[in-house]
């Protein structure tokens, strides 16, 4: 077998940790170095993550000094684009965290690099690789689903997160750096979406300082193929709880999912109707992390490139946009 992938990690928060540990020990990877804001934080994440790695004090200075294969940016959104950048110069593999940027220009320019420099790219969104949404994501393109009909997506949860998390500036709001998973999902399941129309507000954050982003959302999709769409969700729910689930209409089926986790499915095409339950208890988090070590080596393109990601990044600036309009229609 050949030698495990050269991999470093640029980045040194929780979702950094998650994919360090997922591909040091992996038989097709090796974390060989780590760049957090200072050598010092990333010494210490290596120590935490138990990983024999160099540590460095910028993504840039990482990608300078090291001979790899691939680097995953766990950056928050703002801080991106100029290890994009570098990594792409470098001609390496890059996984990138959602969302790949605040702006669709700067998510543009990312993606011209990437054609430019021939490189393959992933955009983590793990959703894709739960088990539940590979079956239905068959189901919908074999025709056996039926024809779409309503995605509805739902996420509550009431935390601070970091100070970046909660300044409109450095994270782009709930709706772009968290909710943008359930706005991956529905495309990737129902394919494209054609116009949304959004509310946002800041309800119960305001006097809240340094938090300058909603805490409440609610947005309808319009799909190309007539299907609808709803998502909701709230930074105002229960503190210390994370709650995230999705229904799926299609005229032969619809499935419930929990998350990433267990799903309901109804053949409602039978009479009477059948139902079942659908178990995924593998994780998705390592599941992206095979498939992207495995894309790498293979050299095939990955489930989620950047310009998938870009189309995501820019369904999520459309919902801001229709908020910031009085809940106007937008076209995507």
């Amino acid at each position: 077998m050949k030698a495990p992938l050269r991999i470093g990690i640029i980045g040194t928060g929780r979702i950094a940790a998650v994919h360090a540990r997922n591909i040091d020990n992996h038989a097709l990877g090796a974390v060989r170095a780590v760049a957090g804001s200072s050598a010092a934080k990333a010494r210490g994440f290596i120590d935490a993550t138990q990983l024999e790695a160099r540590a460095y004090g910028a993504g840039t200075e990482l990608i300078e000094h090291e001979t790899l294969d691939a680097v995953v940016i766990c950056l928050p959104p703002f801080a991106r684009t100029e290890v994009f950048e570098a990594a792409a110069g470098a001609r390496l593999a890059v996984f990138i965290e959602k969302p790949v940027a605040l702006t669709v220009d700067d998510a543009e320019q990312m993606a011209a690099l990437a054609r430019k420099h021939r490189i393959l790219t992933m955009v983590g969104y793990h959703y894709r690789f739960a088990r539940s949404v590979e079956r239905l994501k068959a189901a919908v393109e074999s025709g056996e689903a039926g024809h779409p009909a309503l995605f509805e997506g739902r996420f509550f949860c009431n935390d601070l997160h970091a100070p970046w998390w909660r300044e409109a500036g450095t994270s782009g709001g709930q709706t772009v750096e968290q909710i943008t998973h359930l706005y991956d999902l529905a495309a990737h399941l129902f394919g494209d979406v054609t116009a949304v129309s959004a509310r946002l507000t800041n309800l119960l954050h305001h006097a809240t300082p340094g938090y300058t982003i909603e805490d409440n959302a609610v947005a309808t999709l319009c799909f190309a193929n007539g299907a609808l769409g709803s998502i909701v969700s709230s930074n105002c729910a229960v503190p210390g709880e994370w709650s995230a689930g999705w229904t799926a209409v299609c005229k032969n089926l619809t499935v419930s999912g929990e998350g990433t986790g267990p799903s309901q499915w109804t053949l409602t095409n039978l009479d009477p109707p059948r139902r079942e339950a659908f178990d995924d208890s593998d994780d998705p988090y390592s599941r992206e992390a095979d498939h992207f070590l495995r894309c790498v080596l293979e050299r095939t393109p990955t489930r989620c490139p950047l310009q998938e990601g870009l189309a995501t990044l820019a369904l999520t600036l459309a919902a801001v946009e229709s908020s910031a309009r009085d809940g106007a229609v937008v076209s995507v």
